[in-house]
């Protein structure tokens, strides 16, 4: 926020911003996204949250193989303009191709036909004066494979009426909290930087104790945590192969090439030094290492920080045909309309579960 706030406090003519709704709560994203559309000087922004996208640009610039191609609009008008495109390339393709086809076709057939020879040579100059149509480049979507798990009956993990304060003097964080988690759960948590989010994440995994109430977590579910700062886990002098073997000693080598390549973690990856990978390649690899234990729930604190959007699309997809349990705090809009069934308010020492994420952002960021 402070190097937000020192930006936009000069008032630059050229403004550049990097993923700035990384680590904003609703209220800030909503305050920046107001102020960005009245901003009169040119704002040029990489993000990979869809709604802020929608809400302040004005253009696209999408960057592919190499190339930079301009777009009018917003990100869900560059989505549609795109694909129709590539379709309308494709369908002009297909027939170019057809054409090229029926050409040749004519010309091997009467090719030693002294009657219609003029016709033929017509017919390779044309061929030869003809555009060549490009194909439209398969764009092989990526795709995670989390593991699947046998179900587990009852609560994984649930409070019951639990209080907790760091220090009681200056308030509790918590108050009269009643939540569980079981094996169909999809929760999200929202609330405001500060609300106690995280701290109620800890008192679930049994990283924090309740000062009254009971926390009740099932010893035989594998839980499995996957945070913001996943980069933090990873040894980027190592390779991907090398640093899951130093995990699990016990998996054979093939084990864990498999296992990598579930998350879009090619072969020629492998190798590699962590170090030098992508951003989005980090992270995958982070989602390899969570995962590889087969947990019975994923908790998950800002996941879609630092991802792109490919990246998110295939977290998204993956969490909807796995059948384990998902616990995430999120400020993603879209992530958490998607991936969440039930979600969690924070606000002012309460805890209040709701049905739709329309409800519980109105209840965790009313003021």
């Amino acid at each position: 926020r402070v190097a937000l706030a020192c930006a936009l406090f000069v008032n630059p003519d050229i403004l550049l911003l990097d993923e700035p709704t990384n680590h904003l709560d609703f209220p800030a994203v909503i305050w920046l996204q107001k102020y960005l559309v009245g901003y009169e000087k040119t704002l040029l922004v990489v993000s990979h949250d869809r709604h802020f996208l929608n809400y302040v640009t004005t253009d696209i610039i999408h960057l592919y193989n190499r190339n930079l191609n301009y777009y009018k609009g917003n990100y869900d008008t560059f989505a549609v303009v795109r694909a129709e495109q590539r379709l309308a390339q494709q369908r002009a393709y297909e027939a170019s191709e057809a054409k090229r086809k029926h050409m040749q076709e004519f010309i091997d057939k009467f090719r030693f036909n002294a009657k219609r020879a003029s016709l033929v040579q017509s017919r390779i100059k044309a061929l030869a004066r003809m555009e060549k149509v490009a194909e439209v480049e398969d764009e092989a979507a990526l795709r995670f494979e989390l593991p699947q798990v046998v179900k587990v009956e009852g609560n994984m993990v649930a409070l019951d009426n639990v209080d907790f304060a760091y220090d009681q003097r200056k308030g509790y964080i918590l108050r009269n909290v009643s939540v569980c988690v079981h094996a169909e759960s999809r929760v999200g948590v929202l609330g405001a930087n500060g609300a106690g989010k995280t701290t109620l994440i800890k008192l679930l995994m049994g990283s924090l104790e309740p000062l009254t109430g009971r926390a009740i977590r099932n010893r035989t579910v594998r839980v499995s945590c996957f945070n913001q700062h996943h980069v933090d886990q990873l040894d980027l002098d190592a390779t991907p192969l090398d640093f899951l073997k130093t995990k699990f000693s016990k998996a054979t080598t093939d084990q864990l090439r498999s296992h990598l390549s579930r998350y879009g973690i090619g072969s020629s990856l492998h190798e590699q030094l962590i170090g030098n990978l992508s951003g989005g390649q980090q992270s995958r690899v982070a989602f390899a290492l969570v995962t590889y234990r087969q947990p019975h729930l994923m908790v998950m604190d800002e996941p879609t920080n630092h991802l792109d959007i490919e990246t998110i699309d295939a977290l998204v997809n993956a969490i909807k045909k796995w059948n384990g349990a998902v616990l995430f705090v999120s400020h993603d809009q879209y992530f958490l309309e998607q991936v969440g069934k039930d979600f969690w308010g924070v606000t002012d020492g309460r805890v209040k579960q709701f049905r739709t994420f329309k409800d519980a952002k109105s209840f965790s960021y009313a003021r």
